[in-house]
């Protein structure tokens, strides 16, 4: 039996299973939401214009196959077909970049009037400038550190963003952050050649203005090498990036005045130290944003990988790439960073050595008691020995005084027996011996 009747025998099996269980139930029955899909004749509607650019319009709409809101974009009415590949070559090139802060493209597709479309996420949030301005620096860091993720993402693909700034990048009260606009992106490698910025697009807007020209970005946030029609790569965005973090830790931009003016200068003029226009801005941070502010690209951060590694460092409490790191600096680093520890052994080392003070002073207090106790001692010994003597003393005295008295107790004795012998020899009769006695004890007491 060959493969191909196994197959074909078991597909009729399971289509008479499948019939069966059906119990001839009609398709808009037994799966209405796929055939209500199939059914549908207009997919994106309920469309309401949500922000005009220089180029495109983006709508909010109603996707009804996906059942959800989406942005969607169109290029204005008065572009022709001049620009359909490049708007298309936008909405690819977002789309071939999957990172978790940048914006999603989900469906490309072409109007009946031939004007080509493409769907994304529907931005819900506020613009960077926006969302950051009451956050401490370290929270803007926080932020900051989200968008050179999404741009090293793109450097990583070859794809370089030469637009970015606060506006086109969204946050939300939630977290989220997400650069978008990717219109004036450049593919710098692709199958093997270099390739021009996107087609005919040589718009600019500036605030509510649009300006026409060759110049592609946006003055202010545009490296001197896209004014100067330089040759473009992932440094320039290095210096937007250092744009931006200018104005998020000094709430003012690099340069300022009328477009011409800005565009000068940003290819004249070095700019004033953040750590000037920000006295509170510490000096290693300002010398980060300037670095990426330089004029020439090769003086710059190469990639966005060293920017973000010079930032650690400096939220971690160590010198940079662009600090010397002397000695000195770095002690006072190394103390800063780890205060809480040296606090802590500061508080065991006197807590220590209280106790050793505390113990010395016990342990001589202890000395002493017994010093004055001994002294108490001795002194009760030679108490003793003089009480011990003075007591011999009386005992022997005493001694003495019982043997004088024992002594004249008997001559006093025999003295008054002879008296009384004497008298008894002499007595006339018994009654005057007795009166006699009498006598003589009361004599004697």
């Amino acid at each position: 039996m060959s493969d191909d009747f196994e197959i074909g025998e078991i597909r009729d099996m399971l289509s008479g299973v499948i019939d069966a269980e059906d119990g001839g139930l009609e398709s808009d029955e037994l799966c209405p939401d796929t055939v209500s899909i199939s059914a549908i004749q207009e997919r994106y509607i309920d469309s309401a214009l949500a922000g005009t650019g220089a180029l495109k319009n983006v709508y909010k709409c109603y996707d009804v196959v996906m059942d959800r809101y989406v942005a969607l974009a169109e290029l204005q009415d008065k572009h022709g077909k001049a620009l359909y590949d490049a708007f298309v070559y936008e909405a690819r090139l977002t789309a071939s970049l999957s990172h978790p802060n940048i914006i999603k493209v989900h469906d490309i597709g072409v109007h009946e009037d031939g004007r080509p479309f493409f769907t994304m996420d529907l931005k819900s949030g506020v613009h960077l400038g926006e969302h950051t301005r009451h956050l401490s620096i370290d929270k803007k860091l926080d932020v900051f550190n989200l968008i050179c993720g999404a741009i090293a993402h793109a450097h990583s693909k070859g794809i370089v963003h030469l637009d970015l700034k606060p506006e086109n990048i969204q946050c939300d009260a939630y977290g989220e952050v997400l650069v978008c606009d990717w219109g004036l992106s450049k593919a710098l490698i692709e199958g093997g050649r270099r390739l021009a910025t996107m087609g005919n697009m040589e718009l600019i807007e500036v605030a509510h203005m649009t300006l026409y020209g060759e110049l592609k970005g946006s003055p202010g946030y545009m490296a001197p090498e896209q004014i100067e029609q330089g040759e473009k790569d992932a440094r320039t965005d290095i210096y937007a990036l250092g744009a931006i973090l200018y104005y998020l830790c000094t709430g003012q931009k690099v340069f300022t005045g009328d477009v011409a003016t800005v565009l000068k200068a940003t290819v004249d003029t070095v700019p004033q130290k953040a750590s000037s226009v920000n006295r509170a801005l510490p000096s290693s941070l300002s010398m980060v944003i300037m670095k990426c502010l330089e004029k020439r690209p090769d003086d710059r951060y190469q990639n966005v990988d060293q920017l973000v590694s010079d930032l650690e460092r400096y939220r971690s409490g160590r010198s940079t790439s662009i600090e010397r790191g002397d000695v000195l600096k770095e002690s006072t680093l190394f103390c800063q960073r780890n205060s809480q520890k040296l606090v802590l052994a500061m508080v065991v080392l006197l807590i220590l050595s209280l106790f050793y003070i505390w113990n010395d002073r016990r342990l001589e207090a202890q000395e002493l008691e017994q010093s004055i106790a001994q002294a108490k001692i001795e002194q009760i010994n030679e108490d003793l020995i003089d009480v011990v003597e003075e007591y011999d003393a009386f005992e022997k005295a005493l001694t003495e005084s019982k043997r004088d008295l024992s002594l004249r107790l008997y001559d006093t004795a025999y003295t008054r027996w002879q008296q009384f012998y004497g008298k008894l020899e002499s007595a006339a009769s018994v009654l005057d011996l007795i009166d006699e006695i009498a006598l003589l004890t009361r004599k004697a007491a």
